[in-house]
């Protein structure tokens, strides 16, 4: 079985991921973030308002790659950062400079059997692009 077959695993892997990400950035203005699940986006900051939307992917350090599910990625907005874990560090970019490796979505790579997770449609996107945050000014905490 793969990781993403197991939806409870992905929903284990996305809340350590978002946890981590709260404990350990703050926003380029000085904001904490806070938690606010809407529509895709995992956070807002307190003070200017950034959305950042977490991403949590096992094989993302071997393949290069992470996935955005279609119906967001299609309306978020461009100054949307996307943000990951990778090789020790937190990257990311804004939705604006990202290019999606496959213009038609793929089908979904799993069955939901979950309460929250679906079973969507998704882009893959490379992380390769993205800088480490604090290159985009956010503020690392212990780091």
């Amino acid at each position: 079985m793969k990781w993403h077959d197991d939806a409870d695993n992905r929903k284990r892997g996305g809340d350590k991921a978002e946890k981590s990400f709260a404990e350990s950035v703050h926003c380029f203005c000085g904001g904490e973030f806070k938690f606010i699940n809407t529509f895709g986006y995992d956070f807002t900051c307190e003070n200017c308002g950034q959305l950042v939307d977490v991403k949590s992917s096992p094989q993302a350090e071997k393949t290069g790659n992470i996935a955005v599910s279609a119906v967001p990625w299609s309306k978020y907005s461009d100054d949307l950062l996307i943000a990951v874990f990778i090789h020790g560090e937190w990257i990311g970019e804004y939705k604006k400079f990202i290019r999606v490796i496959n213009s038609k979505p793929y089908d979904p790579a799993h069955h939901s059997g979950h309460k929250t997770l679906k079973n969507t449609e998704f882009h893959l996107i490379s992380w390769r692009q993205f800088k480490p945050l604090k290159e985009l000014d956010y503020q690392l905490i212990n780091g």
